[in-house]
């Protein structure tokens, strides 16, 4: 099932880049505009989420996920269809000791990426 969630969000990817590119050889500005305006609001996002949240929400002007959107006191309406995006897995690969000016160590967690997962989205409209 998430096998073939990736691969729908892989092909919905490279549909927004070869519709961007199609625009593009036509010369139509409008749409590279479109998309400069979307990766402008959602710079935080991965290049390849600004193409899926533009590609599937033009209009969207603020995204967040489910429990963030409770969090600001918002709630997403029963039936609402959410923006797919990915969403990056991380484990703990070991541990960094950081040491301050003023004699102080600080242990952090060393995570790296080695996954992604499809996650949901709402647009605040």
């Amino acid at each position: 099932m998430q096998t073939e969630k990736l691969e729908q969000i892989q092909q919905m990817t490279d549909a927004a880049l070869e519709r961007l590119g199609k625009a593009l050889a036509e010369g139509k500005s409008d749409t590279l505009k479109q998309y400069l305006a979307t990766m402008a609001k959602f710079y935080h996002y991965s290049f390849g989420n600004q193409l899926l949240i533009a590609f599937q929400k033009p209009d969207a002007t603020h995204v967040a996920g489910f429990n963030a959107w409770k969090k600001f006191n918002r709630f997403v309406k029963k039936g609402e269809r959410g923006i797919v995006i990915l969403a990056p897995i991380t484990r703990v690969v070991g541990k960094v000791e950081e040491h301050r000016t003023d004699g102080t160590t600080d242990t952090k967690e060393l995570r790296r990426m080695v996954n992604v997962k499809p996650v949901y989205v709402f647009d605040i409209s």
